[in-house]
């Protein structure tokens, strides 16, 4: 299956969240991510899905990502628009993701891992180097960013959200 064009932010958040779901992942709960197709993303709105497995019960959670607030507004207006489901929308930072994991000289063959449609989690994020160069720091960081907008999502009531069950919970690794 070809792979369709996303932008760094969307790109580093994928990958950031599927080195995260490797370390998070224990022999009582699994996490995977699995990169949306091109069909997925431009007809059903998401970009990855989250997937957390404990005593054989599977759950998904959609996930749209953005760079910026002002889309996320947007990405709000046409979910609800459309009708569909409900999405996670996260936002990760465009200058962390460009700057220091796109740029990285270790980051096409860490993203070179991943297939679009194919859940997959990363203990070891980079195939030269493993978790000892500088992309595995710069993507740990990036991804406990993101966990903290799962952790904290809220219902209009102030009851955790759904997405508050995929928060990978991660010990700092030694680097």
């Amino acid at each position: 299956m070809d792979r369709h064009e996303r932008n760094a932010t969307e790109k580093a958040i994928i990958l950031a969240f599927a080195f995260r779901a490797g370390l998070a992942s224990r022999p009582d709960v699994q996490f995977l991510v699995e990169p949306a197709t091109r069909y997925l993303d431009h007809h059903l709105g998401f970009d990855l899905v989250l997937y957390r497995i404990r005593g054989g019960a599977t759950q998904r959670l959609l996930v749209d990502a953005t760079s910026s607030f002002r889309e996320k507004g947007k990405k709000i207006a046409r979910t609800i628009e459309k009708g569909r489901g409900f999405r996670f929308i996260v936002k990760g930072d465009w200058q962390t993701a460009a700057f220091d994991i796109i740029l990285d000289p270790c980051f096409e063959r860490a993203w070179g891992q991943l297939s679009d449609g194919k859940p997959m989690a990363l203990p070891r994020v980079c195939p030269d180097h493993g978790n000892s160069c500088r992309l595995a720091r710069h993507l740990f960081d990036f991804g406990e960013r993101l966990n903290r907008q799962l952790e904290n999502h809220r219902r209009r009531d102030g009851s955790p959200g759904q997405a508050t069950e995929f928060s990978m919970s991660v010990s700092r690794p030694s680097f």
